[in-house]
């Protein structure tokens, strides 16, 4: 939770740096925000539709959040 303050002013200086953007989606996954990280893989998919990190990640984050729901 400690990193997302350095991501967030990072992501404001570099917008289009998908390593920045990749980092803070990851950032949000572990700390179970997956709904926020699912949308910093789909604005790292805009910029980089073919991107297999976010492309995977994403589809962790969804799995976990359907997981969630079934609780």
């Amino acid at each position: 939770q400690e990193a997302l303050p350095f991501f967030d002013e990072y992501i404001v200086l570099n917008p289009t740096n998908i390593v920045g953007l990749v980092d803070r989606g990851v950032t949000l996954s572990k700390l179970n925000r997956d709904y926020e990280a699912i949308e910093m893989y789909n604005k790292i998919l805009e910029l980089e539709p073919n991107n297999q990190d976010a492309l995977h990640n994403r589809d962790i984050s969804f799995k976990k959040l359907i997981l969630s729901f079934k609780k």
